[in-house]
């Protein structure tokens, strides 16, 4: 079933904050290292709660992405999302996860805080993102899959947003489609979706890749074989909110359309991730010694961001390279998080 909805587009509030980011470089170098230091007893978010279900969805997208992010924080609704942050930097942390409620949102006005207010966790997978200079004013991925994880409350009924249910083939779960316009110009996506179980609801804009990874959540394969191949897995799945984005892997499809691979020059991948009640973060280059030019470049070029005190690379081991930073603030955060963002794909040109 087809259903063609109005244009909406709740990605507008992401791009529309003034890029007003001057402010005094009021963070010294004790603060970060403070920061650096509270990140690394952060609470074990994603540990605690790393039951079979997250981790299959996790290794699903690894297996497949370029680009894979994951929140256990609420994302039904603009407003009560990453809670003691500002709104500019809150958005900011949003922009990965946008197409999903901007795109549920387009089947009913409540559909996105039914189906994300009750989950326990949301991830996300993106490949081939498209130059923001080609787009016209962000950049964003040709491919994106979200996996919805549900445990603690029951998994919304799908079907009641649409008026008539498909018919899949003997054996297979429903598999739901609409159409939306969520930039307000080309391309607009097909949405696909269908549920696994009782625990999970998919939602792809490509119906081959929708297939693959529902089929990786019902099977019994050991997650830990694919999640031990992702170097700094361990330290990245501690935290409430991480990114990580892979550079040169094999198996990846190599259109990088938005042109990432040329600035990062010996770099393996690079990885975000935060802790929301302390309001900090740290960014993290995963390379070896042929990395250097790259990271002098990135330091560069963070130096002259004036959103405040930029973000500094320093060597954690020879391969590795840490910037942690502070989310205080809210221009001075969304600045700051715009320009993390811009080498996971999400470039946003103003």
């Amino acid at each position: 079933m087809r259903v063609q909805l109005q244009r909406y587009s709740r990605d507008s509030e992401f791009c529309s904050l003034s890029p007003g980011w001057h402010s005094p470089r009021a963070i010294r170098n004790l603060t970060l290292l403070i920061l650096a230091l509270s990140l690394a007893n952060a609470r074990p978010a994603f540990a605690a709660n790393a039951t079979d279900k997250n981790l299959r969805a996790a290794a699903s997208l690894f297996a497949r992405y370029e680009t894979i992010f994951y929140t256990n924080t609420d994302l039904s609704t603009p407003l009560t999302i990453f809670k003691g942050l500002s709104r500019p930097a809150a958005s900011s942390l949003s922009i990965p996860f946008g197409q999903l409620p901007s795109g549920l949102d387009l089947l009913n006005k409540h559909a996105s805080s039914e189906i994300l207010g009750n989950a326990d966790a949301v991830l996300m997978g993106a490949r081939n993102f498209v130059n923001p200079r080609a787009a016209g004013s962000a950049g964003y991925p040709a491919f994106f899959c979200f996996v919805v994880v549900y445990g603690k409350q029951p998994i919304p009924n799908f079907a009641k947003y649409f008026t008539q249910t498909p018919s899949p083939p003997a054996g297979a779960p429903p598999v739901w489609k609409w159409v939306a316009d969520i930039y307000g110009i080309p391309p607009v996506f097909t949405f696909y979706a269908t549920q696994v179980g009782t625990s999970y609801l998919v939602i792809s804009n490509d119906d081959k890749d929708l297939q693959k990874v529902a089929a990786d959540l019902a099977s019994s394969t050991d997650p830990s074989k694919t999640l031990n191949t992702v170097r700094d897995w361990p330290l990245i799945s501690q935290h409430e909110y991480w990114g990580y984005r892979f550079f040169r892997r094999k198996g990846l499809d190599r259109k990088d359309l938005a042109e990432l691979d040329k600035d990062m020059p010996g770099v393996e991948a690079v990885e975000l991730y935060v802790d929301i009640p302390r309001k900090a973060g740290m960014m993290r280059l995963l390379g070896s010694s042929t990395s250097k030019p790259a990271v002098a470049t990135m330091n560069k070029s963070f130096a002259a961001d004036p959103s405040g005190t930029p973000l500094a690379f320093k060597p954690q081991t020879p391969d590795t390279w840490n910037a942690p930073f502070s989310l205080a603030g809210g221009q001075t955060a969304m600045g700051k998080l715009w320009a993390i963002l811009a080498y996971f794909g999400y470039e946003i040109i103003i």
